[in-house]
């Protein structure tokens, strides 16, 4: 299989991925293994709203590595010299995820924050939820419902991550060990509308 696999390979900003549905997927790749998008990285100056990516979903079978998403393989944000900043909001997958080796999560495989001098990232991820499974054999097996792992290099600025409304299904996702994003639901409470009710 390819490296990367996902319908974008490397995306950056100033770019924005909306309104895309990828159904039945079959994809397979090593790392940074997502369906919409292998990649997605905001740099300096990428911190407006209206950059990342917006009502996306996905369903079908993400095979990878490590860093393997239903809706991005690698998300996040890197800053040198000025604020940046990245948003995934309005997506959900009801992937089967498989990971041989490290991280996968339902929305997110991993996220990267980098931010070596003294600068500020944003990093917004709202409204979002998966229904699928995740199945992870590897020996550094990591695995959210939301975000599988998170990385940050060179802290040497502020990072400001709001995670809102996001859920999973922990009746059926499978192999959860990472629990910090988000919030595991029971299939009965992801099927009730009161759940939504911030989702705007």
């Amino acid at each position: 299989p390819n490296s990367y696999a996902g319908l974008f390979y490397s995306v950056y900003y100033p770019s924005a991925i909306r309104n895309l549905g990828l159904i039945n997927v079959d994809i397979t790749g090593q790392y940074d293994v997502g369906a919409i998008a292998c990649l997605y990285e905001s740099v300096d100056g990428g911190n407006g709203g209206s950059y990342g990516i917006f009502n996306c979903y996905s369903t079908g079978k993400i095979k990878g590595h490590g860093y393997v998403g239903g809706i991005v393989g690698r998300f996040g944000a890197s800053a040198w010299s000025g604020a940046a900043g990245n948003n995934l909001k309005n997506c959900y997958s009801s992937a089967q995820i498989e990971c041989i080796d490290n991280s996968a999560g339902g929305i997110i495989g991993r996220l990267l924050s980098n931010y070596p001098n003294k600068v500020n990232l944003y990093i917004s991820i709202h409204r979002c939820f998966f229904y699928g499974t995740i199945k992870n054999t590897g020996v550094n097996e990591i695995s959210g419902g939301i975000i599988g792992s998170s990385y940050s290099m060179n802290s040497r600025g502020s990072l400001s991550l709001s995670i809102l409304n996001c859920f999973w299904d922990k009746d059926v996702a499978g192999d959860i060990t990472h629990t910090s994003y988000g919030q595991g639901l029971t299939t009965s409470e992801m099927k009730t509308a009161s759940t939504y009710v911030n989702y705007v």
